[in-house]
């Protein structure tokens, strides 16, 4: 018994041919979990409302949640019909890092005997000190909330998504005066979530962002997850990591996201 998770920044989703664009990104979210689409699905990088309004059409039998405020790029959370006993949504602001930044969004679902709190994070993106600093506060939130979740008697915490671990420049962004590496952070981070009784999951793909212009990627996107939690299986990246060449993968870029999603099924009891 399981339920199944997806996260994917689709990348200022909206504008010019969003209508084309929405059809793809639907067809391949349908496309996970051996065609029968996630349970749940978390998008980021929302750049207008009448994207949710056609994804309803794509997805009858999900629930739709959507942050707002006065960041330009929203998220939206989606649950199907008929596999929780309950699901609760809330915008947690406290997530925001910044006044421009998006919140968190947080789905609780009860799955068998247990609630799980789904966090959808869209963290602040860049490499100076401002950025880096704002990442590790937000991170830093994460484990707070596994210890206020844990005190409650629910430590079954997930919190997914964009991450932007990107390390960190200072004065300028360049190699020269880099004074933490990608690596270095998801290395940080990785060790402070073991001290918070929370993992870094595996995933099947190191990289899951890749420019579009260059021949260059990085890991940014993450799943942190209480130890109480059990993964079925390492999270699943799907995307550009599964094109052959450089010409398919500029392709799949162009035609949905610079990001692969993050796919995972959790262990229910």
């Amino acid at each position: 018994m399981s339920f199944s998770v997806l996260a994917w920044n689709v990348r200022k989703f909206g504008g010019k041919r969003s209508k084309v664009r929405v059809e793809r990104v639907a067809e391949f979210i349908h496309s996970f979990d051996e065609g029968r689409g996630p349970d749940v699905f978390g998008l980021f990088e929302i750049e207008q409302g009448r994207v949710v309004n056609a994804l309803y059409n794509d997805f009858p039998d999900y629930d739709f949640y959507m942050t707002d405020g006065p960041q330009s790029l929203e998220m939206v959370v989606a649950a199907r019909h008929g596999v929780f006993g309950q699901a609760s949504f809330v915008v947690k602001r406290e997530f925001r890092g910044a006044p421009h930044l998006r919140p968190g969004a947080m789905l609780t679902v009860k799955y068998g005997n247990y609630r799980y709190p789904l966090l959808f994070l869209h963290i602040d993106s860049g490499r100076t000190p401002a950025d880096f600093g704002n990442r590790t506060a937000t991170i830093a939130k994460v484990y707070s909330l596994e210890r206020a979740l844990t005190k409650q008697g629910n430590p079954r915490l997930i919190a997914l998504g964009d991450f932007n671990t990107m390390g960190m420049a200072y004065p300028r962004d360049n190699l020269d005066n880099e004074r933490v590496s990608e690596e270095e952070e998801i290395a940080i981070m990785a060790k402070q979530a073991r001290s918070a009784k929370m993992m870094l999951a595996d995933k099947t793909h190191a990289r899951t962002w890749h420019s579009s212009s260059r021949s260059q990627s990085a890991d940014l996107d993450h799943v942190l997850h209480s130890k109480h939690v059990e993964l079925v299986e390492p999270v699943l990246v799907r995307g550009w990591v599964d094109m052959p060449t450089v010409a398919k993968r500029r392709q799949w870029i162009e035609r949905y996201s610079d990001h692969s999603a993050l796919f995972l099924k959790v262990k229910g009891k």
